[in-house]
């Protein structure tokens, strides 16, 4: 067997197609250019005093509902409640055999920010079952 003649094999490495390593280093400056920026902005965006104000009033919201859920039902009643600047509007109120229950979460006067809605189930009074079942 005979090796590929000199003269083709050196005209095969010049019609190689690809990329050089300049382009290709050229290419990814491009990219970093313009990612890191609006990778930046992105952040920037989501640090907002908005989405920090919505997130702390879901967080309030959270606790008063499973405080709530916790407490003695015959107890439970519509309330306002300040906590420096936010305020919580309390909805208790009955719904087919449960206890419905919204928090709204305001601040500086404003529109609710965060509305969560539960119910919990009141008993019933119900009478014993017997000591033994027949």
């Amino acid at each position: 067997m005979m090796g590929p003649h000199p003269g083709r094999l050196a005209a095969a490495l010049r019609d190689e197609d690809g990329y050089t390593l300049v382009e290709t280093s050229v290419a990814l400056a491009l990219l970093v250019a313009v990612l890191v920026p609006t990778a930046l902005a992105v952040v920037a965006l989501t640090r907002t005093p908005v989405v920090r104000h919505r997130s702390e009033a879901l967080a309030i919201a959270r606790s008063h509902v499973e405080a709530a859920l916790a407490a003695d039902p015959d107890t439970l009643r519509t309330a306002e409640i300040e906590e420096g600047p936010w305020r919580i509007a309390r909805l208790v109120e009955p719904v087919e055999g449960a206890l419905g229950l919204q928090v709204e979460v305001y601040r500086l006067n404003r529109g609710p920010l965060v509305t969560l809605e539960a119910a919990r189930l009141v008993p019933v009074d119900a009478e014993p079952l017997p000591a033994e079942v027949p």
